[in-house]
């Protein structure tokens, strides 16, 4: 019972000790640590101008180190601040609502700047002079957008992966990520060596776009390439047409998904389109790609591609086909055999070149039809050599009358149907399983 006393005793006196508040020259203090010695300052002022904050502080022969800005210290209290150099800490709400506060260094020595510290002020410049980054929230100085910073010169992608993002610049230049409007487009940079920028979006509703080479910024009044189109920059915009520069390198993720274009030219200089960029251009009909290596091409950049004649660079066509640009209805003027169309409400798939043949795999309306003999699409002929896989099953046909140089009726094409005559052209060598079955 005795040691337990003796115990709490000391446990008491250990935490009196700890909780140690005390007054010098206005400022007040707080014991944090006493090995070492450490206080943090909870508020108070000498009265100087700038506020200047002690590097040490002595209380009753005790020498501490000032290593701390205490929760709501100084809010809406100080409007020129000075910190030490053995500042780690700055606590929540510390400098919050200082209208006055408008810039402010941080030592080398601050590890930590929390929540809302210089919120709600007037705060339009923060130097940061550590070699390592502080750790920040998102609002520790509020809202970012008005506030340049300075970090050590070749630092500035370390502070940027250290979640030092959202400021006006940095080491006066406009941060990566961050955006800036020129006419009607807007712009996002997304390097400082070289300067380059992708296009972001656009303003003022346009459905016409012309990207252009490059792009001064307004602020700084520096050029910029542009060298890609970002995610999503313009999907669902209703775009009917676009003009790329011949620095556009990159088509980024749905950049274009869900608009009106019909034609599409892309430079040289592309070199790689990403997933869904061109999705859903339901009225997409032609391709034009001036590169002669194959840009690489992402999920479903560019689908119903069927309907869409594609034109390269001469000789570049097996490059093409290799990189997986494939299922177009043509690549220079030569059809892609497997590539699907429709014409006329009739779907067909390409199966022969030169001669030009295909299967006709649906389609059509009524229950007396025609199948069509022959075909145009984008002024080149085909036969119909072939009816394909359960093209008309179970259509409640009465009648049909089928191509004349049509050669194989595929499986199930015809079942379950209403017809009576069938007249086989002389052209017919196959008629596949249960191709009338159920008639």
């Amino acid at each position: 019972m005795k040691k337990i006393i003796i115990t709490i005793l000391l446990l008491c006196i250990a935490a009196t000790c700890f909780a140690q508040t005390f007054t010098v020259d206005g400022f007040n203090y707080n014991v944090i640590s006493t090995n070492p010695n450490e206080v943090e300052v909870t508020g108070g002022t000498d009265g100087s101008n700038p506020l200047t904050f002690r590097s040490t502080v002595t209380d009753n022969g005790i020498t501490y180190t000032v290593t701390t800005i205490g929760n709501s210290a100084y809010r809406n209290g100080a409007s020129n601040v000075v910190l030490s150099n053995t500042i780690t800490t700055i606590k929540f709400r510390a400098f919050r609502d200082n209208g006055g506060l408008t810039s402010i260094t941080l030592p080398a020595s601050v590890t930590s700047v929390g929540g809302e510290a210089f919120f709600g002020g007037g705060l339009n410049e923060v130097i940061a002079l550590g070699t390592v980054p502080a750790s920040i929230s998102g609002s520790s100085f509020g809202t970012r957008s008005g506030v340049s910073l300075e970090v050590p010169d070749g630092l500035e992608e370390t502070y940027r992966l250290a979640g030092w993002t959202g400021f006006n610049t940095v080491n006066d230049e406009i941060p990566l990520g961050n955006t800036f409007n020129v006419s009607d487009l807007r712009y996002r940079v997304t390097s400082q060596n070289p300067l380059e920028v992708e296009v972001a979006g656009r303003l003022n509703g346009i459905v016409d776009i012309v990207i252009p080479p490059t792009v001064v910024e307004p602020q700084f009044g520096e050029t910029y390439t542009v060298t890609a189109v970002g995610d999503r920059a313009f999907r669902n915009a209703g775009i009917n047409s676009v003009v790329f520069s011949n620095t556009i390198e990159t088509i980024k993720n749905e950049a274009f998904e869900n608009n009106n274009l019909t034609t599409i030219t892309l430079p040289a200089s592309v070199t790689s389109i990403a997933t869904e960029a061109f999705n859903d251009n339901n009225i997409l009909v032609e391709i034009i790609s001036q590169a002669i290596t194959a840009p690489t091409l992402g999920t479903n950049s560019i689908r119903d591609r069927g309907n869409i004649v594609l034109t390269v660079p001469s000789g570049s066509e097996a490059s093409y086909v290799n990189g997986g640009w494939t299922g177009f209805f043509s690549i220079n003027g030569t059809p892609f055999i497997g590539s699907d169309f429709s014409v006329d409400g009739f779907n067909y798939r390409i199966n022969g070149v030169n001669p030009n043949t295909v299967e006709l795999r649906g389609g059509g309306s009524g229950t007396d039809i025609v199948l069509p003999s022959t075909i145009i699409k984008n002024n080149i002929s085909f036969t119909v050599t072939a009816i394909g896989l359960r093209a008309f099953r179970s259509r409640n046909l009465n009648s049909v009358v089928l191509p004349i140089n049509v050669e194989v009726i595929g499986t199930e094409a015809f079942e379950d149907n209403n017809l009576t005559t069938i007249t086989l052209p002389a052209s017919v060598t196959s008629i596949a399983t249960e191709a009338f079955r159920d008639n």
